[in-house]
């Protein structure tokens, strides 16, 4: 189970709620400490201790709330918030921006036990994201200018299949030679290892010799990685 980290401004008054995450088996920390350090960008440390963090019902101004929300996202911290049952509507574009769901002052334990596994599974979800963005890093850093060249042209094919000559073409203009093709089968053949050393999967990359050579539209780049790619 993550660590629950309790924004608020009277330790208190969090009590009863911080009773029922732990009766759940969370290890919880309240402070007002951490919220005076968080809001004065001091608190990064608890931002890394603590993956799942609760706003409380204290903390009702707008700019102190939209400010948690912009510090945590940074973090990809997941944001939940105590509330009474009737919402502000001025709260409304903040939820917008990554609560997974208020949560209400009364709530019972069986919707507190809901509410937290759903918690779990976007955190769960973010830590995937983050790994994949890492793997994609590592992969197109480890490219070399021909390598990358090739990758560049077979992922804009959009999952199509890019004949041999045509490939062989693209990357050495002019005649396509025996010599030249041996080379492509080479770079094709470092590409599908640095895939599969990057945590991809080996069918990222298809080979057919009759129809040359495809990376599979599953292959999860994100545009940003690709920029200067084809330089």
């Amino acid at each position: 189970m993550a660590h629950i980290g309790i924004f608020t401004k009277d330790v208190l008054s969090e009590t009863d709620f911080q009773n029922k995450l732990q009766l759940l088996g969370y290890e919880v920390f309240c402070s007002k400490t951490m919220l005076e350090s968080v809001l004065k960008k001091r608190g990064g440390k608890y931002l890394e201790l603590f993956p799942i963090m609760v706003i409380s019902q204290t903390i009702f101004l707008k700019e102190e709330v939209q400010a948690l929300l912009s510090l945590t996202k940074k973090n990809e911290t997941v944001l939940l918030q105590i509330s009474e049952e009737r919402i502000p509507e001025e709260f409304s574009e903040c939820e917008e921006l990554g609560y997974i769901k208020r949560i209400r002052k009364d709530i019972s334990l069986i919707e507190l036990k809901e509410t937290m596994a759903e918690a779990e599974n976007t955190l769960a979800e973010r830590i995937s994201k983050q790994n994949i963005e890492i793997c994609q890093e590592k992969f197109i850093d480890s490219l070399s200018k021909n390598e990358r060249k090739v990758f560049f042209i077979l992922f804009n094919a959009r999952g199509n299949f890019v004949n041999r000559d045509q490939l062989s073409q693209q990357i050495w203009p002019g005649e396509v030679t025996d010599s030249r093709l041996v080379q492509l089968s080479q770079l094709i053949a470092k590409i599908r290892k640095k895939l599969v050393e990057a945590g991809f999967s080996k069918d990222s990359l298809s080979t057919n010799w009759t129809k040359g050579y495809a990376i599979s539209t599953k292959l999860l780049i994100r545009p940003r990685m690709l920029e200067g790619l084809n330089k």
